[in-house]
């Protein structure tokens, strides 16, 4: 129990250093930023509407540079050979499980049919819904490869089991990122609720797929909720973490639509949990 509380531990302290790292390279582009617009006589809200338009450009390049960093540090500093980034990719995994299949179709009736989406009668860009479609692919994706590297290193047994911290400390992680992102641009002014739980789910979705194969690292089955729900999410439904419905071609006119992605991502997990006891039965009958 010791060594498992040891090993959250450095999993949450890891993945604060990753997020850290992020921060800091943000701050390092902004200041640089700011710089050459001062230079060149701009006010300090020029720099900020900059900022917010250029927001997903920042995030790509700074989730790119924490990942690198990042595993120098692993590789170099605390001697993890092999932490290739290569390591982490099962190709196999890329075809998608029965309840992957099950669990993306609901999802995608309840996120672009219950949710209610109505034409934004804003103006919206094209190529602003593509930078947000592929900014927030790049923000799940170096999240989940982060979490999945530390996951398979620091809760794998001796019996090559992935043993997942539980859902609070995965709470505590989808918190740390979201926060994070909320920290390094001053314009968002409380927490997205909804990045928060599909962070989770994202997380709980790697522990998942550890559990149920067993076959090393398995951040690859993620990719599908990534392109298919989450950054459609944003990028057309208006529920972008960084602009919102600014530039969307659809939006969610319901008051309680956070909530109700809440209940979607309740209800997907409370499905996983049940197949997983399904499943338990199963093998215990065999035997």
């Amino acid at each position: 129990m010791e060594l498992f509380a040891n090993r959250v531990l450095r999993l949450v302290l890891m993945f604060s250093l990753y997020q850290l790292m992020g921060w800091i390279f943000h701050l390092l582009l902004l200041s640089i930023t700011a710089f050459f617009h001062f230079q060149l006589g701009h006010s300090l809200r020029s720099v900020d509407q900059w900022v917010v338009v250029h927001g997903w450009y920042l995030v790509i390049l700074t989730k790119l540079a924490a990942i690198l960093t990042f595993w120098f540090f692993l590789h170099h500093r605390l001697s993890w050979r092999g932490s290739s980034l290569l390591l982490n990719i099962d190709w196999q995994s890329i075809r998608p499980r029965r309840e992957t299949i099950i669990l993306l179709t609901f999802m995608s009736i309840y996120a672009f049919t219950i949710s209610r989406p109505v034409v934004n009668e804003t103006r919206w860009e094209q190529g602003a819904m593509l930078l947000s479609y592929i900014g927030i692919t790049t923000f799940y994706l170096a999240d989940i490869f982060i979490y999945d590297l530390l996951l398979s290193r620091l809760f794998w047994d001796n019996r090559g089991r992935v043993h997942p911290p539980s859902n609070w400390v995965l709470l505590l992680l989808a918190l740390l990122s979201a926060g994070t992102l909320q920290l390094s641009y001053g314009h968002l002014q409380k927490l997205d609720i909804t990045l928060w739980v599909n962070l989770f789910f994202v997380f709980y979705l790697v522990g998942y797929y550890h559990q149920q194969d067993k076959s090393g690292v398995n951040w690859l089955r993620i990719i599908p909720f990534i392109l298919l729900i989450f950054a459609p999410l944003g990028a057309l439904l208006g529920e972008d973490p960084l602009w919102g419905d600014r530039f969307s071609a659809f939006t969610l006119p319901a008051p309680y639509v956070q909530f109700q992605f809440v209940i979607m991502i309740t209800l997907s997990v409370l499905y996983l949990l049940l197949i997983k006891h399904l499943r338990v039965d199963r093998r215990g009958e065999d035997r």
